[in-house]
């Protein structure tokens, strides 16, 4: 994961889990390029978070088991992210 380091906290969780959270950017905005350059040194593939078809697929899925799973559901707010 590549995010700026103005929000380090904000992806500590990930890291605990074994992701590893490269903070390169100075600003959420410069984010984007970062991704490719790393991707392009280390040889590493990019999964977008909103615009990967597996990563569509699965989110989509995921609607569709809570919709399974609770039937009588009728209103579902996620937390805001930008990503996916």
């Amino acid at each position: 994961m590549v995010r700026p380091r103005s929000r380090p906290n904000a992806w500590s969780r990930a890291a605990a889990h074994g992701a590893t959270v490269v903070l390169e950017s100075d600003a959420l905005e410069e984010a984007g390029a970062d991704p490719l350059a790393l991707a392009a040194r280390e040889g590493r593939a990019i999964a977008h978070p909103c615009d990967d078809d597996l990563v569509i697929a699965g989110q989509s899925a995921a609607g569709a088991e809570m919709v399974a799973d609770a039937p009588s559901l009728d209103t579902l707010l996620p937390p805001p992210a930008a990503a996916g």
